[in-house]
C-alpha cells in the first residue's frame, strides 16, 4: 500500500502525496496531518507513449475527487489519452488516405496531402502551445515527439503546481526521446505558464451580464500572451457555455494575433457549450474540420495508458485554422 504524505498548500488545504515523490521534493512542503477532512490524495500513473517506447510518470489527483471544485485540471482525462495515442501512432482514420508502414511499424501517409494531417511527425521542430494543460501529458508527448519548444498553460494555481511537478519529473525522459541533449537550458524549452482565457474575451463577451470576465492579474498571463506558437493543442477544453466562449476567443487570439497555423482539439462533442464554441469560431471566420478517432488509436490508448470510460464515437478531433483570404 502507498505511503502518503500530507502537504500544506497556499490555500490552507492539506493534500496527500504518494511515496514515489523523491525526498527532495517532500522537503519543499510543510507536513500537516491534522486536517484529514480537507485532504485528498494524489496518485502516480505510468503513461506509456506508443511506438516511442518511453514511459512518463504523471501525478494526478485520484479519480474519486477529480470532479471537486478546481481539481478537474489535476486528473488524466480520456481525451488526453486518446490525443497522445493519436500523435504517437501518427495517423488518422481516413479511408481516402493511403498508408505505408515505416521500419518501426508506424503508419504514415504517403499521399500528397499528408502535410495537412494531424500527426506526431508534424510536431518536429515546432513551437507548441498547450491550452488547459492540466497534468501536461499532451505537452510532454509533443516534446517527446520532437517539438522544438512547448509551453503548457493553465490558470488554477494548484493545477499549475502539479503541472510543473510533472514537467520537472519527466524532463530527462522526453529529451532523451526526441533526440535532444538534456542540459541546463532544457527547462526553458518545456515549461509552464499561467493563461486565463477570460483575459482574451472580446468586448461583446465582456459586456454580457451573465458572464464573469474578472481576471485577478493580467500580468501573470504575459508569458503565455507573448508566445508565438506554430501549433496550438488542447484536449477536453470545453465543458460549459461560459468556458466555450472564453476558449474560442483564446483560440482566435493565437491564430490571428500570434500567427499559429493550426489549432488541434480533441473533444467530446456533446459536452455542454461545445455547440457555442463552434458557433463562436464561425463568428471569428475560423474554419474547422472534424475527424473521427480510429479503433487503432483507441485500442492503443487503452493498452498503453489505461481504460477509456467513454465510447469511441463520443470523441472527435477538431482542426481549426483561419479561413483563406
Amino acid at each position: 500500500m502507498d505511503e502518503f504524505w500530507d502537504i500544506q498548500m497556499d490555500d490552507g488545504i492539506s493534500r496527500k502525496e504518494t511515496n514515489w515523490i523523491a525526498p527532495m521534493e517532500r522537503e519543499q512542503f510543510t507536513t500537516n496531518r491534522d486536517e484529514e477532512e480537507n485532504s485528498y490524495a494524489y496518485e502516480c500513473i505510468e503513461f506509456q507513449l506508443p511506438h516511442v517506447n518511453k514511459t512518463l510518470n504523471i501525478r494526478t489527483v485520484r479519480s474519486q475527487v477529480a470532479l471537486l471544485d478546481s481539481h478537474v485540471g489535476e486528473e488524466l482525462w480520456d481525451a488526453a489519452k486518446l490525443f497522445c495515442s493519436l500523435l504517437c501512432n501518427s495517423y488518422l482514420s481516413d479511408d481516402t488516405i493511403e498508408y505505408d508502414k515505416d521500419q518501426n511499424g508506424i503508419l504514415k501517409a504517403n499521399n500528397a496531402n499528408s502535410s495537412s494531417l494531424v500527426c506526431g511527425e508534424r510536431l518536429k521542430g515546432k513551437k507548441i502551445l498547450e491550452l488547459g494543460a492540466g497534468v501536461a501529458s499532451l505537452g510532454m508527448c509533443a516534446m517527446a515527439l520532437g517539438a522544438e519548444e512547448v509551453l503548457c498553460t493553465d490558470y488554477d494555481k494548484d493545477v499549475l503546481k502539479n503541472l510543473e511537478f510533472n514537467l520537472l519529473s519527466n524532463l530527462k525522459t522526453v529529451y532523451r526521446e526526441n533526440g535532444s541533449t538534456f542540459n541546463d537550458g532544457s527547462k526553458e524549452k518545456l515549461r509552464s505558464s499561467t493563461l486565463d482565457w477570460r483575459s482574451f474575451a472580446a468586448s461583446d463577451i465582456q459586456s454580457a451580464e451573465w458572464i464573469d470576465t474578472t481576471v485577478e492579474d493580467h500580468a501573470n498571463d504575459q508569458e503565455g500572451r507573448d508566445f508565438y506558437p506554430d501549433i496550438v493543442l488542447g484536449s477536453a477544453l470545453v465543458y460549459s457555455v461560459e468556458g466555450a466562449l472564453y476558449c474560442a476567443d483564446t483560440v482566435r487570439f493565437f491564430l490571428v494575433e500570434r500567427g499559429a497555423k493550426e489549432c488541434w482539439i480533441l473533444q467530446m462533442s456533446e459536452r455542454p457549450g461545445f455547440d457555442r464554441f463552434l458557433l463562436r469560431l464561425e463568428h471569428w471566420n475560423l474554419i474547422y474540420e472534424t475527424i473521427d478517432i480510429s479503433e487503432d488509436v483507441f485500442n492503443s490508448a487503452e493498452r498503453c495508458m489505461g481504460k477509456i470510460s467513454s465510447n469511441i464515437d463520443e470523441f472527435k478531433l477538431y482542426t481549426i485554422r483561419k479561413a483563406s483570404s
